[in-house]
């Protein structure tokens, strides 16, 4: 099932585009805030175009098609709630974030609630980044190289984050939005090709839903998994460190606004596409396939010479644009959560340009070690998911959205005890009432915050982001 030699050419020719552009772009990187917020410049279309391919990468495709195609509909509820809540980032929180112009998500916990809790808050997202970015993407590249090459999945991952690494450290926000911009286009061409070409193989939407066993259309056969996939996959986009950065790089609050807005269209069109292409593959792709392969099997086994090669190119797109952008984050809480505010806070801006692309080179490392430890796309993102929304989620929630005093004490004991126990329940497979790890958490942290935040003498002043 090897690629040939046309499609080679076009998947080279793709990667050596996107090398260019970000080249090109890298001579505009003269300071901490280029590399970091692209100095607050970005314009409307390159802003949709980064958020929308930032948030598509190897998750949203390969670990998406994989589990729609063993679970069916039990992936529904949510990506419904993913759409609704970037619908509610864009009529309420775009505004709100780009005013704060910040660097980081956890700028908000800083703002709120003090040093603490933004050190321990970027502990935890610099996790989330190295999951959800270089450990989860490098595992999905990893596996198309794998796929076409006849290489392990582990040696297609240490060449995956190698390109990854030497990519995200030469070209900052800068080179990351710009080549987004590239590799949307790519991306939104190649999932249509495919979807298109997927739907006249099996003969129409008919053939594909009689080749569906029912329990796949049973949306309530596992309510355990569809509610971890809600506070896993939808849930972490209101804290999501990407969204943030991206809104502070906007120009102005009416690209982050209307942008954030629009950008829900193509959302939801590439949802609807990856449903059809999960379903479809049931009846495509041989019984007993890992989840992770099931989507580069489909273009493997269906497409013809130099679509195959497009299609390929689209799915680097979607796995590249998000490795970067996640790398790039966690580096960013690295430097501005722990290094600036405890390490060296009279750090002068190359100090903090160094730090930033060093970091990337030891997460992008990190990312690595962890794929080769949890060697699945969902269960890498399951468990970065949980520390991250089991600890920050209801101290950034009231923060975002509540005035009142706010308590350090409050914020420290929640995201401690949140944040350990998600990541001990889920590796040990604990459920309390049939409840996935991650809910427990924030139920549990809700019972510790208010109280809390009630009762401690020594809340800060009355104010919110």
């Amino acid at each position: 099932m090897h690629v040939g030699i046309i499609d080679g050419i076009v998947i080279i020719l793709y990667m050596i585009g996107t090398i260019l552009i970000g080249l090109y772009f890298k001579k505009r990187i003269s300071s901490a805030d280029d590399f970091i917020v692209a100095d607050r410049g970005l314009g409307m279309s390159v802003f949709i175009a980064t958020m929308v391919a930032t948030s598509i990468g190897g998750g949203s495709l390969i670990g998406y098609v994989g589990e729609i195609h063993d679970g069916g509909l039990v992936f529904l509820p949510s990506e419904i709630v993913f759409l609704a809540i970037q619908l509610g980032i864009a009529l309420i929180l775009a505004e709100k974030v780009r005013n704060f112009a910040g660097y980081t998500a956890i700028d908000v916990l800083g703002r709120n609630y003090g040093k603490g809790p933004q050190l321990f808050g970027g502990i935890c997202s610099m996790i989330y980044m190295l999951g959800t970015g270089p450990a989860m993407q490098s595992l999905a590249l990893g596996s198309i190289i794998s796929l076409f090459t006849g290489l392990p999945v582990q040696i297609g991952a240490i060449i995956s984050i190698v390109i990854i690494i030497l990519y995200t450290y030469f070209s900052g926000m800068w080179g990351v939005a710009m080549t987004d911009y590239f590799q949307f286009v790519i991306m939104a061409v190649g999932i249509v090709i495919l979807s298109f070409m997927v739907l006249n193989q099996c003969g129409g939407w008919e053939n594909i839903a009689q080749a569906t066993p029912a329990k796949n259309f049973n949306i309530s056969a596992d309510i355990t998994t569809m509610i971890e996939l809600i506070f896993v996959t939808a849930i972490p986009a209101l804290i999501d460190g990407n969204r943030y950065q991206r809104f502070y790089a906007a120009k102005d609050v009416k690209v982050a606004k209307k942008g954030s807005l629009i950008a829900v269209i193509p959302w939801t069109c590439i949802s609807i596409l990856t449903f059809l292409l999960g379903f479809a593959a049931v009846k495509l792709v041989p019984d007993g396939i890992a989840q992770d392969m099931v989507m580069p099997t489909i273009i493997m086994e269906i497409l013809p010479i130099g679509i195959k090669g497009i299609v390929i190119a689209a799915l680097i797109s979607a796995i590249m644009s998000t490795a970067d952008s996640y790398l790039l984050v966690g580096a960013t809480n690295f430097t501005m959560d722990i290094y600036k505010p405890f390490i060296n806070p009279n750090a002068t801006d190359k100090q903090i340009l160094k730090v930033t692309k060093t970091m990337v080179i030891v997460l992008g490392l990190g990312g690595l070690a962890l794929a080769l430890l949890v060697p699945s796309i969902m269960g890498v993102w399951t468990i970065v998911s949980s520390v991250y929304v089991g600890g920050c989620f209801v101290p950034m929630i009231y923060a975002l959205f509540f005035k009142g005093r706010k308590s350090n004490l409050a914020a420290m004991v929640t995201m401690i005890v949140g944040s350990i126990a998600s990541i001990i329940m889920k590796v040990a497979n604990l459920n309390i009432l049939g409840l996935p790890p991650v809910l427990v958490c924030v139920i549990a942290s809700i019972v510790i915050f208010i109280p809390l935040t009630l009762l401690d003498k020594n809340s800060r002043r009355d104010i919110s982001c």
